[in-house]
């Protein structure tokens, strides 16, 4: 069974519903759920349909923080692109609790913006169709080739090539800000450790930790938060705890 359960064990599962305007009820008994791993896509699918989730609530019913807070939190987290959430591409400072207050205000008027337009006519339809697809997406969102974004006050756009900017690795999901591959997981609160590229330690890192291996190549300049340590790879000269 796939889902998104906080802890691990042995358990039993009742599902209840109704069928046919009756009410059944299935228990599967003798389940056991692993506490770590698992397929990389299930958590970037679960938060795909969260999202499309929380898009058609506040389509439907108006604006929520809870929702608005939460399409922000999950879309940061897996790179979930729509376009609803081009932040993540624009040149904002997400890594910060500053920054994500402000691309949350940001959001909360371009929700507001959407609701004023007209409920009605094809291109409602076509937003509708959408969000619906979000929410039932049998797969994680696909990261769309461009997007058109907006790079100031002026309103001014240009077209970003996302897959140069927003790459998955895992069930990870990193950002090229300042020619530096960054975890969406991280916090610029948090102390990284400074790790010389291709140095010793740097190998040794990987060794002990495989992991590490597939997010450090990306590129020479990478910020990755691993079981709570953030690990920082930097040029020789400028590796050391900081």
């Amino acid at each position: 069974m796939l889902g998104r359960y906080r802890e691990g064990g042995p358990a039993k599962i009742t599902l209840k519903g109704m069928v046919n305007q009756e009410e059944r009820s299935y228990t599967y008994e003798d389940l056991s759920f692993r506490k770590e791993g698992g397929d990389d896509f299930i958590p970037r699918l679960w938060a795909t349909r969260a999202v499309g989730y929380y898009l058609t609530q506040i389509r439907l019913y108006g604006e929520k923080q809870e929702w608005i807070d939460s399409i922000v939190s999950l879309s940061t987290r897996y790179g979930i692109i729509t376009p609803y959430t081009s932040f993540l591409v624009q040149e904002k400072d997400i890594f910060s609790d500053k920054g994500r207050e402000e691309v949350i205000s940001d959001f909360e008027e371009e929700m507001a913006a959407a609701a004023a337009e007209p409920a009605f006519g094809e291109a409602a339809v076509e937003k509708a169709v959408y969000q619906k697809s979000l929410s039932a997406a049998p797969v994680g969102a696909a990261v769309p080739v461009n997007m058109s974004v907006s790079t100031g006050i002026d309103g001014t756009s240009k077209m970003v090539r996302v897959s140069e900017v927003l790459k998955n690795v895992g069930s990870k999901t990193f950002l090229l800000k300042n020619d530096t591959w960054i975890d969406t997981t991280f916090d610029r609160s948090m102390k990284t450790k400074k790790v010389a590229f291709l140095g010793e330690e740097y190998f040794d890192l990987i060794s002990q930790v495989p992991v590490l291996g597939s997010y450090f190549a990306l590129g020479e300049r990478v910020i990755v938060v691993h079981e709570g340590q953030a690990y920082e790879t930097v040029a020789e000269d400028d590796s050391g705890s900081g």
